[in-house]
């Protein structure tokens, strides 16, 4: 039996890959194309394999033909042990998630993407398909702005929704992109998802300030807890991490960085002979970063580089994890900016700039409804434009429940902060806030009564 074509892999899982296959020949039927493998090695995980990769193609074709905006499916096959769908390649489209990061160009305005966001999902819930994997990565971006909904295998016919089902939809998707877009764009996809939305399926216009708070505040609790759970994927190989031998032992490198990164930084250290528990070591693969080391036992590293891991999944600025090895010595790697330090007092952070930086890296931590277990200066990164960042943490805590005036009082006691210094740090953190006008001179009000 043959085995799996070749192809550029775009996405790649234990269980799963997706494949760009170049056309083969001439005429229509000969485009390019996109193969889905669907390959469990369990007994009952490939035979859901089985059920997902019949299901998947039965929903693009409904969908095609009703005239949304996905797929085309091409061929379904068994091939070497698993599925394999072939179907449409969408060219000259990206992933929302590209955009987001900034690696493709936003090719319309993004008011005009989170109109067309809006309608998608709205239309699909008309079809009566319930989308629960709809995360930027599964939204492709074509050249005019139009929107492309993938990855279908999870989905289902769920028929006629409830009012409940309908806020939990838009809090999972709220949850996945409420730390990269504004709250502006998340008010323009709902406006345009109700008013897309089939008229007996809406919510009361009149209820829809309230369905966006709800929503607003459920996508905070969920995505805090999706962080949570998404961080033992970081040494899993997958698409965060890749399994990696090195001459001491076994670990993991980041994905999407060049391979060798985990030797490099092996021999980095072997060469510096760092032997203490923390080490600001030159990057030889990029001049302009730094990495920090971490060496102590399994427990304190891999703990070290879970809230990493959770920091940057949250999107928050911090020293993202890079690399984390097990064997005759034990490690960790973070990146960090070339030109910064890490402050020996917290008199170093009395300058009003850094003060307000601060601020806004406190606001950032209460919006993703953070906190750090201890705050010592040595957990902060100062770089040379007088931007803070986190350096290292052992611990972060939940802190949903917390209000901005309590988010702010381990900050004020740390620094031993005057009224000054108070305001410069109210300055930071309000600004730093999605929040209107108003909102933000009515928070300001009250961090200053507090």
């Amino acid at each position: 039996m043959e085995g799996p074509r070749e192809g550029r892999i775009l996405k790649r899982s234990p269980a799963r890959s997706v494949r760009l296959e170049p056309a083969s020949g001439g005429g229509a039927s000969q485009r390019p194309r996109v193969v889905k493998r669907f390959a469990s090695r369990r007994l009952f995980a490939a035979a859901l394999d089985r059920s997902r990769a019949r299901r998947e193609p039965d929903l693009l074709a409904q969908l095609s033909a009703l005239g949304l905006p996905v797929p085309r499916p091409l061929a379904l096959e068994a091939r070497d042990g698993g599925w394999e769908l072939a179907m449409e390649w969408i060219a000259q489209a990206q992933p929302f998630s590209a955009v987001l990061a900034g690696h493709a160009p936003w090719p319309v305005p993004p008011e005009v993407l989170a109109r067309e966001l809006g309608a998608l999902h709205a239309r699909l819930l008309a079809c009566g398909i319930e989308h629960p994997d709809l995360h930027p990565g599964n939204a492709l971006v074509d050249a005019t702005g139009r929107v492309w909904a993938i990855d279908f295998h999870k989905a289902r016919r769920a028929g006629r929704p409830s009012p409940a089902r309908l806020e939990a939809q838009l809090a999972h998707l709220a949850a996945g992109v409420r730390e990269r877009l504004s709250r502006r764009f998340r008010a323009r996809f709902l406006w345009s998802w109700w008013r897309t939305l089939r008229p007996d399926l809406r919510p009361a216009a009149q209820a829809l300030p309230l369905l966006a708070a709800r929503v607003e505040a459920r996508a905070r609790r969920k995505r805090l807890a999706d962080v949570e759970r998404r961080r033992l994927r970081w040494t899993r190989a997958g698409s965060a991490v890749r399994r990696v031998q090195l001459a001491g032992g076994k670990g993991f490198e980041r994905a999407d960085r060049e391979e060798g990164l985990a030797r490099a930084l092996e021999a980095a250290i072997a060469r510096s002979g760092v032997l203490g528990p923390r080490a600001i070591l030159p990057c030889s693969l990029d001049p302009a970063r730094r990495s920090l080391v971490l060496s102590a036992d399994w427990r304190t590293v891999s703990s070290a580089w879970y809230v990493a891991a959770r920091l940057e999944e949250h999107a928050l600025p911090a020293a993202r994890p890079l690399a984390i090895a097990r064997g005759e010595r034990t490690w960790a790697a973070f990146e960090l900016p070339a030109h910064g330090h890490a402050p020996s007092s917290w008199g170093e952070l009395r300058d009003r700039r850094l003060l307000r930086a601060l601020g806004a890296l406190a606001a950032a931590l209460h919006d993703r409804g953070l906190r750090p277990a201890r705050l010592v200066p040595d957990i902060l990164w100062i770089d040379e434009r007088a931007r803070v960042q986190l350096s290292c943490l052992n611990r972060v805590a939940p802190a949903l429940e917390l209000s901005p005036a309590r988010a702010l009082e381990p900050w004020y006691t740390a620094l031993g902060a005057d009224s000054s210094e108070r305001a410069a740090l109210i300055a930071g953190f309000s600004g730093a806030l999605d929040l209107s006008r108003a909102e933000r001179a009515a928070l300001r009000a009250d961090l200053r009564r507090g």
